[in-house]
């Protein structure tokens, strides 16, 4: 459905891009001169610059980072943990716990200090 699309491009956006601007991150506030979002410096390493930033900016950017995602009319979250699910390193949005029919979950795997992580992100619906 298009939620499962729009999740599944959102992820590709954060996993697979630097964003842009590329250096985002040292943007005073995620807005309009934020065009696009990646949480990446390479294929799949994520970036603690950006990853800090976009934690830091939850409270206030929360719809304009769903808007740059295409995630307007959902509600979003994620998560980075240890491969066992045990440790979150960054939690970000509104996470439904997975107990929602009209939600997308999924875990990506990536690399965070050249440590493997899980990207675990949800998308859903209110």
């Amino acid at each position: 459905g298009l939620m499962q699309s729009s999740a599944y491009f959102a992820s590709e956006s954060l996993l697979s891009t630097r964003g842009e601007p590329e250096s985002w991150e040292m943007q005073p506030h995620i807005d309009n001169n934020v065009s696009a979002l990646g949480l990446v410096n390479g294929r799949n390493e994520l970036d603690t610059l950006k990853l800090e930033k976009f934690v830091s900016e939850n409270a206030t950017a929360y719809s304009t980072i769903k808007s740059r995602l295409g995630l307007s009319s959902y509600e979003f979250g994620f998560q980075v943990t240890d491969l066992a699910g045990n440790v979150v390193y960054y939690e970000f949005g509104h996470l439904a716990g997975g107990s929602l029919n009209n939600s997308v979950n999924f875990d990506r795997f990536a690399l965070l200090n050249n440590t493997p992580v899980i990207f675990h992100m949800e998308v859903w619906g209110r």
